[in-house]
């Protein structure tokens, strides 16, 4: 559009073929109401300039973009046009003719077709039977061929996945059907056939789909005609007809496409076949049946892609469901295979098998994080999604993080996140790794006595990686500071280590991650409520213990303190945590309580650990804001379980430690 104002701006003279130009770029836009405009514009300045007439490549133009923007109501009223004769040329008789006659442009075979190729299934034939009928005319004789008819049956291709009714499918499929018939043996050829078995496949229709197969005349078929049988049989779990298919395919010579392998690994992961469908040893058995037989070409990622990234899968699926015994047998079988399988692809390597053999190495046990890191740092994947110096996408990263973090390799992880996952640019909507990735590292953390890290991360995640923290983020690193807490009562009641008020408390680090989700919106679990209170059960913080239970709707009433929205209780190792703690401050009247309420409930159940912390209450000294000691008779007694009536006594007593 710059230019052909340039060129006015200029004063060149603009001849019908620049127009014509610039409407076929117009065209493949998609910009089908500025064509139409400019071909208003045309007509409308026919008598000043004859220099810009429209002639029938500019209204062929005009409808092909009509038929790129699926604008069919304007495709059609241009076409109704044109043969009522609207649009007519000036065309000059020989040199010595000194008058000139007007010529009335008719549509013509293309017309047709690119009006058929953006019609619904009913106006396509409706155009067929037009073109057919044409033939009485006395001019404008316009017949179909093989292009028309592929067009039609195409569009009843491509409107079937607007249907909704089994019935409406049928419909659209018997279209199809008819076109076939009409086209003939002058007309049908192997892309005709080809469109109507990709009909077929897209109605579900396998055995109308066998039956073109076996039933072309006048035509061989090619690898298109052989990818709809292949298709079709594979959504109906056929895997047995869909390898036949296929090895009768190279039996011919035929060249196999991505969507063959695509189709045949959909076949036999997904076949109606009970016993082979849960049978991943079968399924690794037939994929490896066909990767036997591919040609080198076929071994290249851009052809036999997806059939090595179904058997990569596969090989993960075994790893992770193999158990002991003669499953770790299976296990080494299962990687060995892999890699020699990913190694087996000729040429560079995309980003799905990558992702896939990343996988793999995850699932492993134990995790073979060095192989992952290996194959991550001698890859380079170049896509759309990939950043970072390596090209390494999303997933890839992801997966070679999950192998470091499933061995402990938590460093090794952040060093891969750091090197692939390009933090300084991450996008905000798109992390750098997954959020499961960043979990494990997390936890591997915990699980490595690291829990200083474990925290380091969780605050990272939405600044420096562009990931959200879940549920299961401040689950592993609240669980990571318990462990700690856990670990420096020990030291501190050994000796190893002295304690000192400036030493970090991690039990005031789970209390505080506990906050900071409860802002979040995240509501803690069981598990989360459990590992806070056995911190603050480890630090002797039996008031922080019993903090934590007031915010719980349960156990506000009798406990005291304001409830949240949490909707998990605790489990019994939260209560037996948190009597403990009482047990080791001497709130004996607050460990009596959490006692009597577990014993009365109808959640959780009092075990063995419950009844140890409760017996030691027996022997505990209690003391009253006196000095004196009070009488354990009560006690002796009714002994356990305790009623109510037991505390009366001491409810009054302000220090019940």
């Amino acid at each position: 559009q710059s230019l052909m104002e340039s060129m006015k701006e200029n004063s060149l003279r603009i001849t019908i073929e620049h127009m014509n130009s610039y409407l076929s770029v117009v065209a493949k836009c998609k910009e089908s109401a500025r064509a139409l405009e400019i071909l208003n514009e045309m007509f409308d300045s026919k008598v000043g300039d004859q220099a810009i007439v429209p002639n029938l490549i500019t209204l062929n133009t005009v409808l092909s973009a009509c038929a790129n923007s699926d604008d069919f109501e304007s495709a059609r009223d241009l076409l109704e046009q044109i043969k009522e004769g609207r649009f007519k040329v000036a065309a000059r008789g020989g040199t010595n003719s000194r008058k000139s006659r007007e010529d009335v442009i008719r549509p013509d075979i293309v017309s047709y077709n690119t009006v058929i190729s953006c019609a619904d299934p009913q106006m396509a034939l409706e155009l067929i039977h037009e073109m057919r009928l044409s033939r009485r005319n006395r001019d404008g004789v316009v017949l179909p061929n093989s292009v028309s008819f592929t067009n039609a049956i195409n569009r009843c291709r491509v409107f079937i996945n607007k249907s909704q009714s089994i019935d409406e499918r049928d419909a659209v499929l018997d279209i199809a059907l008819t076109l076939l018939e009409l086209a003939g043996d002058d007309n049908v050829n192997v892309y005709v056939y080809s469109a109507a078995i990709w009909t077929a496949e897209a109605v579900g229709n396998y055995q109308v789909a066998c039956s073109l197969l076996c039933g072309m005349k006048n035509c061989t078929p090619n690898n298109v005609c052989y990818d709809g049988v292949i298709s079709s049989l594979a959504q109906h779990g056929l895997h047995r007809e869909a390898l036949y298919i296929y090895y009768e395919m190279k039996k011919k010579a035929l060249s196999a496409t991505r969507k063959t392998y695509q189709k045949v690994a959909f076949a036999v992961r997904n076949s109606r076949e009970s016993e082979l469908f849960e049978s991943l040893t079968r399924q690794a058995a037939l994929l490896e049946g066909v990767l036997s037989g591919m040609s080198d070409r076929d071994k290249e990622v851009a052809i036999g892609g997806p059939l090595f990234e179904s058997l990569l899968a596969v090989y993960g699926e075994i790893l992770s469901s193999s158990n002991g015994g003669s499953g770790m047998h299976e296990k080494q079988r299962a990687f060995r295979a892999a890699r020699m399988t990913f190694d087996s692809i000729v040429g560079s390597v995309d980003d799905a098998c990558l992702t896939a053999m990343l996988a793999v190495c995850s699932a492993a046990s134990p995790s073979n994080w060095n192989e992952a890191v290996t194959l991550l740092h001698s890859s380079d994947i170049i896509c759309g999604e990939a950043r970072g110096p390596g090209k390494v996408t999303k997933r890839a990263l992801s997966n070679a993080v999950i192998a470091c973090a499933k061995a402990n390799e938590w460093g090794e992880g952040l060093n891969l996140i750091e090197l692939y996952g390009n933090c300084s640019v991450a996008s905000k909507s798109n992390g750098v790794v997954s959020i499961t990735a960043m979990n494990l590292l997390i936890r591997a953390c915990g699980r490595s006595s690291r829990p200083d890290k474990a925290v380091e991360i969780l605050n990272n995640m939405s600044v420096k990686y562009s990931v959200k923290p879940d549920l299961a983020s401040y689950r592993y690193a609240i669980v990571a500071c318990n462990h700690a807490e856990h670990r420096e009562s020990i030291r501190r009641r050994s000796g190893t280590i002295p304690e000192y008020e400036s030493s970090l408390k991690w039990w005031q680090c789970a209390l505080s991650l506990l906050r900071r989700m409860r802002e979040e919106g995240l509501q803690p679990d069981a598990q989360i409520l459990s590992s806070v209170v056995s911190a603050c059960e480890a630090a002797g913080e039996w008031q922080r213990a019993i903090g934590v239970l007031q915010s719980l709707r349960s156990f506000s009433s009798f406990l005291g303190g304001k409830p949240t929205n949490c909707e998990d209780d605790p489990n019994l190792y939260c209560l037996n945590a948190a009597i403990s703690a009482c047990t080791k401050g001497g709130a004996w009247l607050e460990a009596v309580q959490l006692y009597e309420h577990t014993r009365t409930s109808s959640a959780v159940r009092p075990n063995f650990v419950t009844v140890i912390f409760s017996l030691l209450l027996s022997i505990m000294p209690i003391k009253s804001n006196s000095g004196r000691q009070f009488s354990r008779k009560p006690f002796e007694k009714r002994s356990f379980p305790l009623g109510s009536s037991v505390l009366t006594k001491w409810k009054g007593e302000k220090n019940a430690c």
